[in-house]
């Protein structure tokens, strides 16, 4: 983890940086704690595949080792709360303070010629897939049959893809032209959406301060100040080329230029999944139907790499499931 998140720093989480600071992680590099980042412990536990049992548990074992060493250490406990659970620094970590995401694992397309075989080896290594693994992907929300069990203590649940669309630069290149273009064409798009679907587009560029704060409010607005993104050069001209749209529930967004041209969105409160992946699929044809009409321009999509991001690590689908 590093410095430089904006919320963190005007909440004055970032003071006296790096002292006291660290990460430990196990030898297979499974099982790491972070140390006074936003939290004083975030404990985490991952792995590659789809081994969701083995991940939890390895996180409850990590969790009553770390409890117990720090009780035997100093004495004390970890902060806990009858009624409200396990204290953090922000109440949107209450209770158990768990989060569990999977990210699908994929590569990025060459997007020109000029990418060498080392750093697709390289991309193939973070991945764990071979030279001659090929992009599928099933969007048929109608093949899931499982879902969250009832009483499952989930607040929201939140699937998101990245798009980019056909002639215009990737974040890091993008030119400033191409930027507005994108957005220009998002504006207009997104009028076409209706059912569910339909809502409005929020400009970052000269928007008004109530505006401003009712999406803070509701969590939906991004904002400068991410290092890797500064470091990327994604956050050239902010905010000009930017924005946001929602539907008129809250439960389906598009970001307009933030790391990728495009964040396909879709949430909702409690823990329907198929219910959230409907939304996102139907909500991805429709964004890929409006752009086609608007300018006659597809998606960036390669039949080996699958759909191109700005992020190798976004490839494939680029999708990421979450729960809250």
């Amino acid at each position: 983890f590093v410095s430089g998140d904006r919320n963190l720093t005007v909440a004055g989480m970032e003071r006296d940086w790096p002292e006291g600071r660290g990460i430990f992680h196990n030898d297979k590099k499974t099982f790491l704690i972070w140390v006074n980042e936003e939290d004083q412990l975030r404990i985490i536990s991952m792995q590659m595949g789809g081994d969701v049992r083995g991940v939890f548990e390895r996180l409850a074992k990590g969790i009553k080792a770390v409890g117990d060493s720090v009780k035997k250490e100093s004495g004390k406990d970890f902060c806990l709360d009858a009624k409200y659970g396990y204290i953090h620094s922000c109440p949107t970590n209450l209770g158990t303070g768990m989060r569990a995401s999977v990210h699908e694992q994929w590569y990025q397309r060459r997007v020109s010629s000029g990418i060498n075989a080392e750093y697709m080896g390289l991309i193939q290594e973070y991945h764990g897939i071979s030279s001659t693994a090929v992009h599928t992907s099933d969007m048929d929300f109608n093949k899931i049959q499982g879902n969250i069990v009832d009483g499952a203590p989930v607040h929201s649940t939140r699937i998101r893809v990245g798009r980019s669309i056909d002639g215009f630069g990737l974040s890091p290149g993008i030119t400033k032209e191409q930027r507005i273009g994108v957005e220009k064409l998002m504006a207009n798009a997104v009028q076409t959406f209706s059912g569910e679907l339909a809502g409005k587009y929020y400009p970052l560029a000269g928007m008004e301060e109530s505006v401003r704060q009712q999406l803070v409010d509701d969590h939906f607005l991004f904002v400068s100040g991410d290092r890797n993104l500064t470091v990327a050069g994604m956050e050239r001209d902010w905010p000009e080329g930017r924005g946001i749209f929602h539907n008129d529930k809250k439960t389906f967004l598009i970001w307009v230029n933030e790391e990728d041209q495009l964040r396909i969105i879709s949430m909702e409160n409690g823990g329907n999944v198929k219910g959230v992946f409907e939304r996102l699929c139907n909500g991805i044809k429709m964004v890929g139907d409006s752009v086609k009409k608007e300018s006659g321009k597809d998606f960036c999509l390669d039949k080996k790499y699958g759909y191109v991001h700005s992020c190798p690590t976004n490839l494939g689908t680029g999708m990421r499931a979450s729960v809250h």
